[in-house]
């Protein structure tokens, strides 16, 4: 028997999980962008032309934030699943072992 039991804590990882997944989605929604100001001047067209690529690119980037947000979540959790069911395969296994050799107890240190 190890000296330490290492488990799987699926409730505080899925916690965690949940809340980086949370923060991905609110860094997703894309900031303020002023709209475009009616083009009086050569410097106002210039202005305008910063403000419609800034807008596209924070559209963008929303867009590859949120979608990476989900399949790191999805990911994570698959993955804890994955724990789950070999920490459980691993305990039954350990039961069987037990059953299996004489003499095998489970010692407490």
């Amino acid at each position: 028997m190890a000296a330490k039991n290492i488990e799987l804590n699926a409730d505080e990882t899925l916690s965690h999980v949940s809340k980086i997944a949370e923060t991905m989605a609110e860094a997703a929604v894309p900031g303020p962008v002023p709209p475009p100001s009616a083009p009086t001047s050569p410097i106002d067209v210039a202005l305008n032309a910063v403000v419609t690529a800034v807008a596209e690119k924070a559209a963008e980037s929303s867009k590859a934030i949120a979608a990476r947000g989900l399949e790191h979540n999805a990911e994570s959790l698959h993955a804890v699943g994955v724990m789950q069911a070999q920490e459980e395969e691993n305990a039954a296994r350990i039961t069987e072992i037990h059953s299996e050799v004489p003499g095998a107890g489970l010692t407490e240190t």
